[in-house]
């Protein structure tokens, strides 16, 4: 990502969580009180994400832009809501089961901690990401919303500074609180021993509960990681500045994580979230395969 620009990635996962909300067969997916902050930080971009703004306002265009998601990657938005939604009933349990902090690595433009720590008051929210990105997403929320004291937004780069670097600078981080880490798109932009490195320091902050929930990619046969769908275009966000570097199939991460003193390991694709989700479309969408989803305590 370019020091200077907000994380292309982040903008068009916005821009596709946005596009979904309108479906009438999966808007629901998407939290109704998520569409106005999307709103506020779309409006605050420049160029195609802005304009999606306003052109998914208009029924043609949103067909237009559905029809070109299924031929590029069939499915991609549907896929990052229900990763999305999967996540959130993933944080909202461990709150319900005492954890009191969450953290957020690499936010991007999600809404769920600022939805989420209105609701639960008494539950540190933090969210760490590069400068140029926070920074967009800050000044929107400084602009139109009413941040309680629970919410703190910290610029930080993962591969400039250790990840306890960043939170032992952090005043309202609490390290004796049992917390939920988020890394939702996020190790597979690191180098592997950066991965290694977050989830060593993380296993040694915490002397109590810490548990992660996030997203790893599942290299091709031939290693190459990259994003094909179920369609023949070949997704690089390296053309993004913004390039894969770490990977690894989702029967050896229990194996990758054991090291760093993390002990269970559950994983899961987002096609099965479909089929327990809404199990009467299932058999009417294949969605990506190379990205699964993963807990680790």
């Amino acid at each position: 990502m370019k020091n200077i620009q907000p994380s292309r990635t982040a903008q068009s996962v916005a821009a596709h969580y946005l596009l979904l909300s309108y479906d009438p067969n999966f808007g629901k997916l998407v939290p109704k009180e998520a569409i106005q902050p999307l709103n506020w930080f779309l409006s605050e971009l420049s160029g195609a994400a802005r304009a999606s703004l306003y052109l998914y306002r208009i029924p043609l265009l949103r067909s237009y832009f559905r029809w070109v998601e299924q031929k590029i990657l069939p499915g991609f938005s549907l896929h990052i809501a229900l990763r999305k939604h999967w996540i959130e009933s993933q944080v909202k349990e461990a709150i319900h089961s005492g954890t009191g902090q969450v953290v957020v690595l690499g936010a991007g433009f999600d809404t769920l901690a600022y939805r989420l720590h209105k609701t639960y008051p008494n539950v540190n929210f933090i969210e760490l990401d590069h400068i140029a990105t926070q920074q967009i997403k800050l000044k929107a929320l400084e602009r139109h919303a009413n941040m309680q004291g629970n919410l703190y937004l910290t610029s930080a780069d993962f591969t400039q500074h250790s990840l306890t670097e960043i939170l032992r600078f952090m005043p309202a981080f609490q390290a004796e609180l049992p917390t939920i880490y988020i890394a939702e798109g996020l190790l597979m932009y690191l180098p592997e021993v950066d991965v290694l490195s977050m989830f060593r320091q993380l296993s040694t902050l915490h002397k109590q509960t810490c548990q992660v929930v996030g997203t790893a990619i599942e290299p091709q046969n031939n290693g190459e990681l990259t994003i094909r769908g179920t369609g023949k275009t070949k997704i690089d966000p390296s053309n993004l500045g913004e390039p894969l570097l770490w990977g690894t199939r989702s029967v050896d991460l229990p194996a990758f994580l054991t090291i760093c003193d993390f002990q269970t390991v559950f994983t899961k694709y987002t096609q099965d979230l479909l089929s327990e989700t809404i199990p009467e479309l299932h058999d009417n969408y294949s969605l990506p395969k190379e990205e699964y989803l993963f807990i680790a305590r």
